[in-house]
């Protein structure tokens, strides 16, 4: 009966508070659009949907079955080859942003050269995707579903709040707009980051071990093999979509 309750009280908590981070992220979207102009809103969504498109190629779906792994040696293993994921996509971002033709960089990005330089919010917001998604699913698997309510209505709200302030005293900008969505994650993070990080800590010895992973890999390859194609090809499509709404 308790653990009936227990889920139950989890889970209404969990209804409400997307709720309510749905409603402040959709009164977020109505101010941005009337305090960004449409064009210099839509450079930071083409830097943040190519961010995001390298979300699932860093962690190769393997989040999914963090929570449902049964052991704790798995969960590290899983952490393992998604940091390892991550550090490579970061990379490819990286390296892209120096070395891309300015031809190529057009055509991928969708923003002129004079605005490649705003591309590096790339990077911080790609690593900040995939921090937000791992303590998403580590607060689901330890049952911390306050703080995962608290850092989903957080963000939203501190966008909101930053999208009315920010700009009475910056000039408003893509890079501005980026710097908001950038603090607003951070502030997501308070919530379950230091205990998410105790966890690394004690298990870095786990971690850091290479049969770990790939076992842990071996045992859920399913998802990079099947869920991560069919991931790449719904953000492939969003991503060609805006790429010619963007011409």
């Amino acid at each position: 009966m308790t653990a009936n309750r227990s889920f139950t009280n989890d889970a209404a908590l969990s209804a409400v508070a997307a709720a309510a981070g749905r409603g402040l992220a959709l009164l977020g979207i109505i101010v941005t659009t009337r305090v960004f102009p449409a064009d210099v809103y839509g450079i930071w969504i083409l830097i943040l949907s190519f961010a995001g498109f390298f979300s699932p190629l860093a962690t190769m779906r393997l989040e999914i079955p963090f929570v449902l792994a049964r052991t704790t040696k798995l969960v590290t293993g899983l952490l393992t080859v998604i940091a390892a994921g991550t550090i490579v996509s970061l990379l490819i971002i990286l390296m892209f942003s120096i070395f891309a033709s300015a031809s190529f960089f057009e055509w991928t990005t969708g923003l002129s050269q004079d605005r490649r330089n705003l591309i590096y919010f790339g990077i911080p917001t790609a690593l900040l995707l995939v921090v937000q998604l791992l303590l998403q699913v580590y607060l689901m698997r330890t049952k911390q579903f306050k703080l995962l309510a608290l850092s989903n209505i957080t963000i939203p709200l501190i966008n909101l709040v930053l999208t009315l302030v920010l700009p009475l005293v910056l000039d408003v900008s893509a890079a501005l707009a980026a710097i908001i969505f950038l603090t607003s994650a951070i502030c997501g993070l308070a919530f379950g980051l230091p205990d998410f990080i105790r966890f690394i800590s004690v298990h870095r010895s786990q971690i850091l071990n290479y049969k770990i992973a790939c076992a842990a890999f071996h045992r859920f390859s399913v998802y990079p093999r099947f869920t991560l194609p069919y991931s790449l090809s719904v953000s492939l499509t969003e991503r060609i979509t805006q790429l010619v709404i963007a011409q």
